[in-house]
């Protein structure tokens, strides 16, 4: 399915923008894969045909989402936060991507905008933790049982000063993943095996190790009024440095020829233990720091 849909949007804009928009109108009925549904298209086409295809099919995209959505009484808000949050970040990791054929360009880019965010808020909003504790108030009294609203109050308290840094990291791992999909699929397509050569590859500067490091000590030392900023920094960071530790094990499972069994369990572990994410950001960071990787990438276009 996946080879004749990606020939479909790669054929022209006609045919992008209508794949596309039909993708994206089933991502409203199913908003836990709306970045999938709608983002990772945006990528392939991006990627195969460029920058300015792209531009071309998220205006088209746009603005039948937005006719959809006033007809249906919504609004054409819904065309712009998918814009805003969907495809514009998706289409600039794509440029970096496409610009550099480099897998970190991306990661890093996603990074730079999740750090905009954050700081954003905190330059806008006196109190980011009170103003997201407000927010999640409103959402729970709209979609929980007023019975039960006190209770998952009390539950996610302890998360909300950490909410801004992972909206900003939500965001961010999801344009990572599009983009991620999206160039596996345009070399399922067009050049089969450059995915793998290029993920192994990804490799974050080494100049981000020590600041990254310097945060975090910070974090621990630090008090007053810059410390949410400073644990968003962080969290933000880690994150990026995820996909490089990520990369790094893919990369000795392959170069060491063990089984794939490894890196199934890698995955399962960071879907149960959370600190399977800070134990592979920490690979990254001591794989950046000693200069990896050492495995040329190898074009996918």
């Amino acid at each position: 399915m996946l080879t004749p849909l990606g020939g479909y949007l790669t054929r022209g804009w006609p045919q992008a923008v209508a794949a596309i928009s039909a993708l994206t109108v089933l991502s409203l009925f199913l908003m836990p894969l709306a970045f999938v549904l709608s983002g990772v298209p945006v990528a392939l086409v991006t990627l195969r045909r460029g920058e300015l295809a792209g531009l071309q099919v998220i205006a088209g995209v746009g603005l039948i989402l937005a006719a959809l959505s006033m007809v249906s009484g919504v609004g054409p808000a819904l065309a712009l936060a998918y814009a805003v949050t969907i495809w514009l970040p998706v289409w600039l990791c794509c440029l970096g991507l496409r610009r550099s054929e480099s897998q970190a360009a991306a990661v890093l880019i996603a990074a730079l905008l999740a750090l905009m965010f954050a700081m954003g808020m905190h330059l806008s909003v006196p109190d980011v933790a009170d103003w997201w504790r407000s927010w999640l108030d409103a959402w729970l009294t709209q979609t929980v049982p007023a019975t039960d609203v006190a209770r998952y109050k009390d539950i996610l308290a302890p998360a909300v000063p950490m909410l801004n840094a992972l909206v900003a990291v939500a965001m961010m791992v999801s344009v990572i993943v599009a983009v991620l999909l999206g160039r596996a699929w345009q070399a399922h397509l067009f050049n089969p095996g450059g995915f793998q050569r290029e993920f192994h590859g990804l490799g974050l500067p080494r100049q981000l190790v020590l600041p990254l490091v310097a945060a975090g000590i910070a974090v621990v030392v630090v008090e007053g009024p810059a410390l949410p900023l400073l644990r968003d920094l962080l969290i933000i960071g880690l994150f990026a440095f995820l996909f490089h530790g990520v990369a790094a094990v893919h990369r000795t499972v392959a170069g060491r020829g063990l089984h794939t069994g490894w890196l199934a369990g890698m995955y399962v572990l960071m879907i149960l233990l959370p600190q399977m994410v800070l134990f592979l950001a920490c690979i990254g960071l001591v794989d950046a720091w000693l200069g990896g990787p050492r495995t040329p990438a190898g074009p996918v276009l």
